[in-house]
């Protein structure tokens, strides 16, 4: 939902919570919730605790079920808090396989086809803590790289410059270092 920007995506969050209570009891599952949930200034985060409280207020039978696939401690104390918060089912680390699937279906079709199996080892070597985003946004930076030398294809030193600005985009540490 980050994706699509915070004004839209706080207009879907109060279009599915007036769904729900429409539709009480209801559940709403957000996958990926740390991705808005971990900063209360975020305009949908503040959207998803207004309409919480909105839905306590007016007695509707609504749970939210959160899943956070790594990072549960960053989750905001007050969305913990709230009687509507149901759950957060933590989701864990990528392994490696599922790392490679990732690579597989955002990046291999792009890559150059002599170094493919090599940029994939690296990518899989630099990314233990990568979430799905991070790997769709490394996809989409490596591509920028390759569109800005005039090349068809994404090749290691593209994937290599990307890295940088996903880790810092992400909060996360550059793991070759």
């Amino acid at each position: 939902m980050k994706d699509v920007g915070e004004d839209k995506g706080s207009r879907v969050m109060s279009n599915l919570f007036i769904e729900a209570r429409g539709s009480s009891p209801s559940i709403i599952y957000l996958a990926d919730i740390q991705d808005i949930a971990s900063t209360p200034s975020n305009k949908i985060f503040a959207t998803l605790l207004a309409e919480m409280k909105q839905s306590e207020k007016e007695g509707c039978a609504l749970a939210v079920v959160a899943s956070s696939t790594i990072d549960p401690e960053l989750l905001d104390a007050t969305l913990i808090k709230s009687r509507n918060f149901l759950m957060n089912v933590e989701m864990g680390k990528l392994d490696e396989e599922a790392r490679k699937k990732y690579i597989d279906f955002y990046l291999t079709p792009f890559l150059m086809e002599e170094q493919r199996d090599e940029i994939r080892s690296l990518i899989v070597s630099r990314t233990k803590n990568f979430r799905k985003r991070d790997f769709k946004y490394l996809a989409k930076l490596s591509k920028k790289w390759a569109d800005k030398r005039c090349s068809p294809r994404v090749t290691k030193e593209h994937v290599i410059a990307s890295f940088p600005q996903v880790y810092k985009a992400s909060g996360l540490q550059d793991e070759s270092k």
